[in-house]
């Protein structure tokens, strides 16, 4: 039950921070949101910032726990919290919160609030280098990886909610806002796969090698999802939006249809990488 707990809120972590940092990708990248769908952005980066931060401190008294031999008020241990803070965990905690306060920059309307609130995306994206499997490894290439695979797969995930909510509202706002993004996913979901193939290759050898392992066998996991995610991908490129652009009444049908599914197998993987932080090592 300890360790479901640590995969659930590691797992909650992830969506939440993700959510955050993506949401601010999408106001800035794509500007055709209404002015209430900007609204409901800014919205969405404070609660999935609160969240993040709240889960990370728990996840912090996790392992504090963990430490202590599942004794629960290990929890509010003051030494020992500190000591699981020492080291790279703890500036990986510090530069994450740092990042997640910067993004409620949103919510001021001056000039150079835009460049603040995208600085706290990249340090989010930074804490997530700082700490893991990776930061093992010779080298700061696979830390680099890890950084920019934070901000590609971010942006992909703060595009689901305000796409899903303005597809009931407004058919042309949608149509231009899927054919942004598919133009910027073109080259995003290749290079997605492309930094999992080059992280897996290092840590363990090869995906041979690594597939003898609970590691491999759960980062093959988390691949054949991705690879189920590409196919959403295509198929929303190729075939939704250019039917959407052409104002085909079924394709608003379909594109919430695909957004539900694809977000599901998002958090499947979002579910199976923590499972294997948790779990497992390279």
């Amino acid at each position: 039950m300890f360790e479901i707990l640590e995969i659930a809120a590691r797992a909650g972590f992830y969506l939440s921070a993700l959510l955050a940092v993506g949401s601010v990708l999408c106001l800035r990248l794509l500007p055709q949101w209404s002015a209430a769908e900007q609204r409901t952005l800014h919205v969405t980066v404070c609660i999935s910032s609160l969240i993040a931060l709240g889960l990370a401190a728990a996840g912090v008294a996790l392992e504090a726990v963990f430490l202590a031999g599942n004794h629960w008020a290990a929890a509010g241990d003051l030494e020992l919290l500190g000591f699981v803070l020492e080291g790279p965990r703890g500036l990986s905690f510090a530069v994450l919160a740092a990042g997640l306060c910067l993004l409620f920059a949103v919510l001021v309307p001056i000039r150079g609030a835009e460049i603040v609130s995208l600085a706290g995306g990249v340090l989010v994206a930074i804490s997530f280098g700082l700490t893991g499997h990776t930061t093992s490894a010779p080298g700061g290439l696979l830390s680099v990886l890890v950084i920019v695979h934070v901000l590609l797969l971010a942006f992909w995930i703060g595009i689901f909610i305000p796409l899903y909510r303005v597809s009931y509202r407004n058919r042309e706002i949608t149509a231009q806002v899927a054919h942004q993004f598919g133009r910027i996913a073109v080259w995003t979901v290749p290079a997605l796969a492309v930094f999992g193939i080059v992280v897996l290759q290092q840590l363990t050898g090869g995906l041979v090698a690594a597939l003898s392992t609970d590691y491999g066998r759960l980062f093959a996991l988390k691949v054949s999802l991705f690879a189920v995610v590409l196919g959403f991908a295509a198929y929303n490129k190729r075939v939704l939006t250019p039917a959407l652009m052409q104002g085909e009444s079924s394709a608003m049908d379909h594109l919430r249809r695909s957004l539900r599914l694809e977000s599901g197998v998002i958090f499947a993987i979002l579910l199976v990488t923590a499972t294997t932080v948790t779990l497992t090592g390279p």
